[in-house]
């Protein structure tokens, strides 16, 4: 689901009006499920109160500040409780004077200054592009990265300009795009090679865990020992037991009891079959050795 937004609505508005009019400072003014920066953030839109232009921080509330971010305060909270003294100062306002003394996100920063900034009738024509490139009947339907690289701007805003205009595709209709289909493919390839990679590894840590367990178990006291058994293929020796050899139950018909059938191919080995079958499918499907 789509994030809900709390529009303001008409009565609302009246309620701000009715109370300035009676004399009620913008601090003081209360609207059902609103809080004190919302009503001022609304009634400065609105033309209700006139915009404040406070004057620049102090060196010793510079330096306040600067203690309060360090100590872990967040810019709401200085803010909300106004700890850099009066006049009231916004979060937004508090932000840009960090901003100033270099105290936030450079990459936050960054991503500012980088964002796309629309020239006179662009955004008309980026629309325009959205409306006749994403349909699923359109000559050539484009996936939001690739229109995200060509107009230099991320994959976020395309999809969410496609979402007010109407022209969203379905996930079933953006996964049968050829590139996202083609991407996919060398996504699921590069998964699949890292994981036939690392099998060595993994198949080494697996065994030292079955021999420590097989140690372990042999150590346990019980009224029936367990067996030993050999791996016909490698020759080591484990105990009959089920991590250590595949099984299959039967049912006896004639006696009520379960049978159990070990197989003389040890997990290590079966393991490593298995392994071998996958990288000869690997190589099958998509036409290269794995290396």
């Amino acid at each position: 689901m789509g994030k809900r937004y709390n529009w303001w609505k008409p009565e609302e508005i009246e309620l701000i009006k009715k109370q300035q009019q009676a004399g009620v400072a913008i601090e003081n003014v209360a609207v059902p499920n609103r809080t004190t920066e919302y009503i001022r953030r609304k009634a400065r839109q609105k033309g209700l109160v006139e915009k404040q232009r406070h004057p620049p921080l102090s060196v010793e509330q510079r330096e306040e500040l600067r203690k309060l971010r360090l100590q872990g305060c967040s810019v709401p909270q200085i803010s909300e409780f106004d700890l850099l003294g009066l006049p009231h100062r916004t979060a937004n306002a508090i932000q840009k004077i960090l901003g100033k003394i270099g105290m936030v996100n450079k990459n936050r920063s960054l991503a500012a200054k980088n964002r796309k900034r629309w020239l006179n009738g662009e955004k008309q024509k980026f629309d325009d592009f959205l409306r006749n490139n994403s349909k699923r009947l359109a000559p050539k339907q484009l996936a939001p990265e690739q229109i995200a690289k060509r107009f230099g701007i991320v994959e976020a805003t395309v999809t969410k300009r496609q979402r007010l205009l109407g022209v969203k595709t379905s996930l079933a209709e953006t996964l049968a795009i050829p590139y996202v289909r083609k991407k996919a493919k060398k996504a699921r390839r590069e998964k699949a090679r890292k994981m036939l990679l690392d099998f060595q590894r993994h198949i080494a840590k697996r065994k030292k865990q079955l021999e420590a367990l097989a140690k372990k178990l042999r150590s346990q006291k019980r009224l029936v020992a367990l067996e030993k058994r050999r791996c016909k293929k490698c020759g080591g020796v484990w105990l009959r037991h089920e991590k250590f050899f595949p099984h299959a139950t039967y049912k006896n018909k004639t006696m009520p009891c379960v049978s159990w059938h070990f197989s003389r191919v040890c997990a290590i080995c079966v393991a490593k079959e298995r392994h071998q079958k996958k990288v000869a499918k690997y190589e099958r499907r998509y036409s290269r050795r794995l290396a």
